[in-house]
């Protein structure tokens, strides 16, 4: 029943689903989603091994083109903010395996207002990665993360697949073409052999006109 609950809380926010590297077990990472300010996701103090990198990827419960997001910090406690992310990376995801860097941010102000990031470009995403790379803390914490984007038609982006490939198979069928004309070049190179070949003769046929001549010219000495 409660992981019921958390699954329509974080539907009713816009997501299918929440994961972090790491969570504390009354922190866990569903809290960054669910639409309550009270709760707040944080890494689990108790592992000193849980420092930067630290990731928390939420998966979209459709295909969006995000422009924008923003991060609500944990409450002040102690006066500090510990695990607010200061600097981290901005992944999108269409598949949830393969992630593509889109934004660093660097030097996030932590003063317990909310932060909204504008993108740089829109991204067409079904996960938003955030990677932090230096926290407060060495921990990890985010109290709600919303975001900012249209549906976008997964067809759409489906058809212009085929487009590639029938490029592919126009490029290929070049080839052919190309392998053709080597025929083409042999002829010429025979041609050119046919030409510049040294001329031979007969020397069996020499030999009898000489031999002829000579009778010739002795019946014409006899005669005289």
């Amino acid at each position: 029943a409660q992981q019921a609950e958390i699954a329509a809380a974080i539907a009713a926010n816009g997501f299918k689903s929440i994961v972090a590297t790491n969570a504390h077990s009354d922190y866990p990472a569903t809290n960054a989603g669910d639409g309550d300010n009270s709760k707040f996701w944080h890494t689990d103090w108790t592992d000193a091994s849980m420092a930067p990198p630290i990731t928390i990827t939420f998966e979209l419960d459709n295909l969006y083109s995000v422009t924008e997001f923003s991060i609500a910090n944990r409450p002040m406690q102690d006066n500090t903010w510990n695990g607010a992310f200061i600097d981290y990376n901005i992944y999108s995801s269409i598949d949830g395996e393969t992630f593509t860097l889109e934004q660093t941010v660097e030097g996030h102000v932590v003063d317990g207002e909310t932060k909204t990031v504008v993108l740089d470009q829109p991204m067409i995403t079904r996960y938003i990665r955030l990677e932090a790379t230096k926290t407060i803390g060495n921990y990890g914490s985010m109290n709600q993360l919303t975001y900012v984007g249209t549906v976008v038609d997964e067809s759409a982006l489906e058809t212009e697949a085929p487009a590639a490939e029938t490029e592919a198979e126009v490029v290929e069928t070049e080839a052919p073409v190309l392998e053709t004309e080597a025929p083409a070049a042999e002829t010429e190179a025979e041609v050119v052999e046919e030409v510049n070949a040294p001329q031979t003769f007969d020397f069996g046929v020499t030999a009898v006109i000489a031999a002829i001549v000579s009778l010739a010219g002795y019946a014409l000495t006899k005669k005289h």
